[in-house]
């Protein structure tokens, strides 16, 4: 269960964010789809895309799912379990029948191996994220257009998928399942759906954001195996992080998602914090140290971000921020209209960072950040 603390707002998304590569879900529940003809053998294929998720089989139960899918578009336990398994398959699936696998996409060519996304550990990750070790092993090296391509075309359909499958799940929704991770038994209801499918939008924004941005052939293989210097590799890869062609399109799609996050972020604070008295285990709730008054301030902070989409807003501050501050002037705005994150890196001596040359960082923060 992921309950709802004091956590930093960033830390917070930051943290929902990572959570929607690791959720995945089993278990048995109510696969009534209304009567329809169908509805034994979407019964049927719902129980065997469980067991498939409880022995850890992502691919196959996203195979599944989709089979369900396909005998009833309207079942809300096929579109609840193949929205989350579509988003799970990108981390814990094997790339089996085309489904985007980080695994085999992505750390095997660049010479990772063994490694086991359901049994990660510290070394597990420090393994994986160690590239001046794996890299030198690589056979071939996806480059920085090979990620954005995978990005465009193997992931983001997947997630924008998903988002399309939470949609057609109702307010009444309740399915009893069992997380493969820790064989937790859970009972998603609408609280869940609304949960994901935020974390779902705010994935979606963040694959825009990074198709927005040039990537201009970087070479990871070369960096790494030579030891280049954060000096060298901006002096020779001019357009780096530069605004690309296709960022008008992208980045007005990533505005439409993180808004579209927000508002659902809203809808599942306010409905968890209405339904606290539940007599089931939850996959997310409110953490019963955070008060009814606290979730409000939550929320202000959450509108204001989103009112600073289309303007420079005061943002008040929310849980641990506000030792820091009471409000903070936010424009988010300048980032969707084409914000050139390379000019506002500070010069680099080997990979020593000098000062930032704008405090505002391009007027995210039109008075600075306070100290």
């Amino acid at each position: 269960m992921i309950m709802i603390g004091k956590p930093r707002l960033m830390e917070m998304i930051l943290l929902c964010t990572a959570f929607l590569f690791l959720v995945c879900c089993s278990g048995d529940g109510d696969d009534d789809d209304g009567g329809d003809e169908n509805s034994t053998e979407v019964a049927e294929l719902m129980d065997s895309g469980k067991t498939d998720l409880a022995e850890q089989d992502i691919d196959a139960a996203l195979d599944t799912f989709a089979e369900a899918i396909s005998k009833n578009s309207g079942s809300e336990p096929a579109n609840y379990f193949y929205g989350m398994t579509r988003v799970a398959c990108i981390w814990f699936g094997e790339g089996e029948n085309g489904h985007p696998s980080l695994v085999k996409d992505i750390l095997e060519p660049l010479g990772v191996d063994d490694f086991d996304p359901w049994e990660m550990d510290d070394e597990d990750l420090n393994d994986a994220a160690d590239v001046s070790y794996v890299i030198p092993n690589a056979v071939t090296t996806p480059d920085g257009d090979d990620l954005q391509v995978w990005l465009r075309d193997e992931v983001l359909p997947q997630v924008e998928g998903a988002i399309a499958n939470f949609e057609k799940v109702s307010t009444d929704f309740k399915e009893q399942w069992t997380l493969p991770v820790d064989q937790e038994s859970v009972t998603s209801d609408y609280g869940d759906v609304i949960a994901l499918k935020s974390l779902a939008n705010l994935f979606t924004a963040s694959i825009y954001l990074v198709l927005s941005y040039d990537m201009d052939s970087l070479d990871i293989q070369d960096i790494v195996a030579n030891e280049r210097t954060i000096e060298w590799f901006l002096d020779n890869y001019p357009k780096l992080l530069s605004l690309n062609s296709s960022a008008t399109t992208n980045l007005a799609s990533a505005k439409s998602a993180v808004s579209a996050a927000v508002t659902d972020m809203i809808t599942a604070i306010e409905w968890l914090d209405q339904h606290r008295d539940r007599n089931y285990t939850p996959l997310f709730d409110i953490d019963e140290d955070v008060s009814s008054q606290e979730l409000d301030e939550y929320v202000a902070t959450l509108q204001a971000i989103k009112q600073s989409l289309n303007g420079s807003t005061s943002v008040p501050a929310a849980g641990d921020l506000k030792e820091d501050f009471e409000t903070i002037q936010v424009n988010l705005k300048v980032v969707f209209d084409g914000l050139d994150i390379r000019s506002l890196l500070p010069p680099f001596d080997g990979n020593t960072p000098g000062e930032l040359p704008d405090p505002t960082y391009g007027g995210i923060f039109p008075d600075g950040i306070p100290e």
